[in-house]
């Protein structure tokens, strides 16, 4: 982050550094940065999602990649922390900087959203827009809700020379961060993506089901998932 920011500030007047403290208001999420953004096409921002943004000549937000980032504008709002859901439509991978908007930016390798707010243009001193003064915050939290809370899995079987358990994913209905606050043993391992949630399962070779919860947290809210194992065809038990 110190270097990050480093970067950011090469260029910066003491001026920029007071605009960027005055920016911050005791409304938006700990962890909001501030900077000024040119449309110079150079001026490539790390916001967490997994790649970088800019702004472009044309005063359109943009990613790195053309198509791995999508933006979509929530349209007018009081600042970050009115940025409270994730629409499903509405995505671009290039989207109009406009003050006063919100915006979330989402990345589809890192699968990370990111929340933007516009605070003002930027002039030169002779005149015309040469960038913007933006707000981010990363990651966003909201509530979690899954497309399905109850789940059904194999028992595994014997593969590439060792007795293997399944792997199943379960898809988000909005993005959002979460982590695992608690599952059965019999499940090895459970990776949070912001779009949905993947878990792998030991070989079931008792002879019999088995049910537990996987319970999934974040500041919003927290939800469990039951998931059924079959007993493997093959068990060995």
């Amino acid at each position: 982050m110190v270097v990050m920011m480093g970067i950011l500030c090469v260029g910066c007047s003491k001026e920029d550094e007071d605009a960027k403290s005055a920016n911050i208001s005791s409304s938006d999420p700990e962890g909001t940065v501030v900077v000024n953004m040119r449309n110079d096409g150079e001026n490539w921002i790390d916001i967490g999602i997994g790649n970088e943004i800019r702004i472009n000549s044309a005063n359109n937000f943009e990613g790195r990649y053309s198509g791995q980032q999508q933006f979509v504008s929530v349209g007018k709002v009081s600042g970050l922390s009115a940025i409270k859901s994730i629409p499903s439509t509405g995505w671009a991978s290039t989207v109009g900087v406009v003050p006063g908007t919100g915006y979330l930016a989402y990345d589809s390798w890192g699968h990370e959203v990111a929340r933007i707010y516009v605070v003002e243009q930027m002039e030169g001193v002779s005149g015309g827009i040469i960038g913007a003064t933006i707000k981010y915050h990363h990651p966003i939290e909201t509530a979690i809700q899954l497309e399905n809370t109850s789940i059904e899995i194999g028992g595994g079987a014997y593969r590439w020379g060792s007795y293997q358990g399944e792997e199943f994913t379960v898809s988000l209905k909005a993005p959002t961060s979460y982590e695992v606050e608690s599952k059965p043993n019999w499940i090895g391992s459970v990776e949070c993506y912001t779009r949905y949630v993947k878990l792998w399962t030991e070989y079931n070779g008792s002879g019999s089901p088995r049910t537990g919860n996987i319970v999934l947290k974040n500041s919003m809210n927290s939800v469990t998932l039951s998931v059924t194992q079959l007993p493997a065809s093959d068990n060995i038990y």
